[in-house]
Order: structure tokens, then sequence, then C-alpha cells
């Protein structure tokens, strides 16, 4: 099993600065919690190099994630990378599950703003 530490490591020319240690069991970063265990399920696995299987969150995840950030420290960096997502992604985008969490977690009003930048539901 892997240690929180050699998480910290230097990993091929990133300083342990680049990278963000998490539980392996939860699937969080260090000092997150959990939405729900659905955002474990929701992870997406994309082959890496060296036959090592690397796991992202869902862009819906991160969506949610970033709505949250927002929120805390009303940094437009959020709603523009929020932005991106949602234009490369357009239609793959789950945004019933976004509107789920959104009105859970007290962010419909981000939401319903980020969906007015965007030109409409």
């Amino acid at each position: 099993m892997t240690s929180a530490s050699s998480l910290q490591e230097p990993i091929q020319g990133r300083t342990s600065r680049d990278v963000r240690p998490f539980c392996l069991e939860t699937w969080t970063p260090r000092g997150a919690l959990i939405q729900d265990r659905g955002r474990f399920d929701r992870r997406v696995r994309v082959a890496g190099s060296d036959n090592l299987d690397v796991w992202f969150a869902s862009p819906e995840d991160v969506i949610i994630k970033k709505m949250a950030y927002f929120k805390e420290g009303q940094s437009e960096k959020h709603i523009r990378d929020i932005l991106g997502v949602l234009k490369v992604r357009a239609e793959k985008i789950d945004r019933d599950y976004i509107a789920g969490w959104a009105n859970q977690m007290q962010l419909a009003e981000v939401w319903r703003d980020i969906l007015q930048r965007l030109g409409g539901p």
C-alpha cells in the first residue's frame, strides 16, 4: 500500500508541491470531505505509461467542487475553469447530477449563474 509520505515525493521532475496527496480508500484529497460514495464510483480511469492506470475525478465532480471553492473565496478563476469544462465536454456533462448536488450543497445560485453565462439551462 502506498504511504502518504511517498505521495509527496517528487514524481517525474515535479516537486512535491505539484502533487496533492489523497486518501486511497476514499479517493479524497487530504483535508477534503467526500460528498457521497457516488463520487468515488464516478471517477474516470485513464491508462498511463508503464501499465499504470491513473484515476481522476469526473468532470461533474470537479465542477461541483469548483463551485464550492468559488462560493468560499469568490475567485472568478473557478468560474472560468467550470465554463471551460462545460464548453469542451458540452453534451457529455450530466447537468442533472450537478444541479442535484448544487441544491444539496447550497450552490444552486452559483450553478444558475454559470448556466446563464453559458447562454441558457
